[in-house]
């Protein structure tokens, strides 16, 4: 990805500018800064959430381990932060079975 500057030319927007604009509206908005890894975890729960099978998790996320599975033991968790009563239960059902599944496959 790349961006127009403020001078007309363009720069490639790498991980360190990304994370200083997102991270400069953030502060200024009274919030927490954020580290990039934060992108990855919610990109997992997110993924996760929507029954994407953990092994296309693993790649699209560059996971080495399966530590991102982690964050799905804490779904149950976030989910009444952010959804209301049309909470879909058959949801959370898919991405324990999917995952279930993984976990199954993988272990050793």
């Amino acid at each position: 990805f790349a961006f127009e500057t403020d001078d007309g030319n363009w720069a490639p927007m790498t991980r360190p500018w990304f994370l200083n604009h997102c991270n400069a509206i953030w502060t200024s908005a009274g919030l927490c800064s954020m580290t990039g890894h934060s992108f990855r975890i919610g990109g997992a729960t997110e993924l996760l959430l929507h029954g994407t099978p953990p092994d296309v998790i693993a790649v699209q996320g560059r996971w080495k381990s399966h530590a991102f599975l982690d964050y799905r033991r804490r779904i149950e968790q976030i989910l009444p932060v952010f959804i209301t009563n049309s909470f879909d239960r058959s949801r959370v059902d898919l991405v324990r079975t999917s995952v279930a599944k993984f976990h199954v496959k993988y272990s050793h």
